[in-house]
């Protein structure tokens, strides 16, 4: 058998046949210019421009603060006059470029997700946001597209806090009942929560402020047509994208008294209903019946 590389697929079921032809080059090595280097940096960070419409201004994961906006603009504007101006030395052309890739990390540093905050998530399939039920599934609320401005412990169901999971990885931990995203479903699969910190997740950047959320196992999150939450595998899709909604901490710190003691509350019920079920494990019927003098 034989396999192709190609551009469109094995010529057997393609008539472009000549998508399996190729030119063949000797690649040779040299030093890049000052000026290669600066259009390479400036193309690879402002190939789209840089206006408020690409880059928002705002608190949300995706925007950037006003003073950010101001001073990347800056560089911006200095490296279009760059583009221009053939007469800039190899210094000049250099420490520009510097600028533009510092730029580019502080814009990158400043739109992702960190850890030690809180999020609420808004799926675009449906604009409605993500919770964890009675069941510890995930799932998405009909109609929920955005926290009321006071929050109260019947809206902790829709806030998660991340936590530093090393090498880039978040734990995602529900407010509410003190449980963590848990392990890969299965495509389809319903995703559920656990009571210990296990599963890592990124939350990469799709486009503007729209994002995926990702699990350690390169599986991705989306909410299906039954509005639960599930694994499959399409970041493009509008079930795997998601607006991340950062909440002010000094909205939930008053909070998690209240929602301690109820996460205590419910985990003594739940072996309280386990110990009541311990004496139905050991019942035996024999089929024998008993006189009054016997127990």
């Amino acid at each position: 058998s034989w396999t192709y590389l190609c551009y469109w697929g094995c010529p057997q079921y393609s008539s472009y046949t000549d998508t399996n032809d190729w030119f063949v080059y000797e690649a040779t090595s040299r030093e890049a210019t000052s000026r290669e280097k600066f259009e390479m940096a400036f193309n690879d960070f402002f190939q789209n421009g840089f206006n408020p419409e690409a880059f928002p201004v705002g608190t949300n994961p995706g925007c950037i603060s006003q003073e950010l906006f101001d001073q990347i603009t800056a560089v911006y504007d200095e490296a279009m006059f760059a583009i221009e101006d053939g007469n800039l030395s190899d210094a000049e052309l250099d420490d520009l470029t510097a600028r533009i890739k510092a730029a580019k990390q502080a814009y990158e540093e400043a739109i992702s997700v960190k850890a030690g905050k809180y999020y609420a998530f808004v799926c675009l399939r449906s604009n409605d946001m993500v919770y964890e039920d009675d069941a510890n599934n995930l799932k998405a609320t009909a109609g929920m597209a955005a926290l009321p401005e006071e929050i109260t412990v019947d809206e902790a169901k829709y806030i998660f806090q991340t936590e530093d999971a090393g090498d880039g990885y978040l734990y995602i931990k529900n407010v509410a009942t003190g449980n963590y995203w848990s392990k890969n479903p299965g495509t389809s699969a319903q995703w559920k929560t656990e009571a210990t910190a296990a599963n890592k997740f990124t939350i990469p950047r799709y486009s503007g402020t729209i994002f995926n959320q990702r699990h350690s196992s390169g599986n991705y999150t989306h909410i299906d047509g039954g509005m639960k939450l599930v694994q499959w595998n399409s970041p493009g899709s509008a079930g795997c994208q998601y607006y991340v909604h950062l909440v002010d901490a000094d909205k939930v710190t008053p909070l998690l008294s209240a929602l301690e003691k109820q996460q205590f509350i419910n985990t003594y019920k739940n072996y309280y209903a386990s110990a009541k079920a311990v004496p139905g494990m050991y019942l035996y019927v024999s089929g024998i019946t008993m006189d009054g003098n016997y127990a």
